[in-house]
């Protein structure tokens, strides 16, 4: 929701203080608030898979919240901003590794409220660190951070762009097409695997 709205009546608000602009945001973020469960502490990313997952988050997630922030500024309500603030928590304290990378999917078990499976849908494998998932919790912390203030969010974006950023795998000039962390016994398949950066899910 936050993709499909935000980056198109979001942008255009910059630029325009148009009031159709700012209902539909409000709007959305009414609708993506319905996909939030309190017992977790997330909103749900995908409704696919039922028979594998029970509540998926994945960490492209983190892109949503931007539209729940700016829901808060424009309507007045602090429940979105609360909302957003919850799922920041809950993906701070459970979708990144020792390393400072991150899960791409955390499936949280919906009765005891905790994690059930670390995963990827988009990876190489569970424990592979998928470039794109990387930036998405960089920006999102990042993101967390302009709206909150929060100085846990800033170093959670520092320390993954680190990550990132001094990886051995990263090429000379910084720009990745797919994965960085994958066992060393994996790289020769991850060559034949690795998809055109034009590709939808690199």
């Amino acid at each position: 929701m936050g993709f499909k709205v935000f980056c198109s009546f979001g942008n255009g608000l910059k630029h325009e203080n148009n009031e159709d602009y700012k209902n539909i945001i409000v709007e959305s973020a009414k609708t993506l608030s319905t996909r939030f469960n309190e017992k977790i502490g997330s909103i749900r990313s995908w409704d696919f898979n039922r028979d594998i997952w029970q509540f998926p988050v994945i960490i492209d997630n983190m892109m949503n919240l931007e539209l729940l922030f700016e829901a808060t500024k424009i309507s007045g309500d602090s429940t979105f901003h609360k909302l957003a603030v919850t799922h920041a928590n809950t993906t701070l304290k459970n979708h990144f590794r020792a390393d400072n990378s991150c899960y791409h999917v955390v499936d949280y078990d919906t009765i005891t409220g905790q994690p059930r499976l670390k995963v990827t849908h988009q990876g190489f494998n569970d424990e592979s660190s998928w470039a794109r998932g990387q930036a998405w919790a960089i920006y999102g912390y990042t993101m967390a951070y302009r709206y909150t203030n929060s100085l846990q969010y800033l170093e959670r974006a520092k320390l993954t762009a680190q990550f990132y950023l001094n990886h051995e795998n990263l090429p000379e000039d910084n720009i990745l097409t797919g994965i960085l962390k994958i066992l060393p016994y994996q790289m020769h398949r991850a060559m034949f695997l690795q998809e055109p950066l034009s590709h939808p899910h690199w």
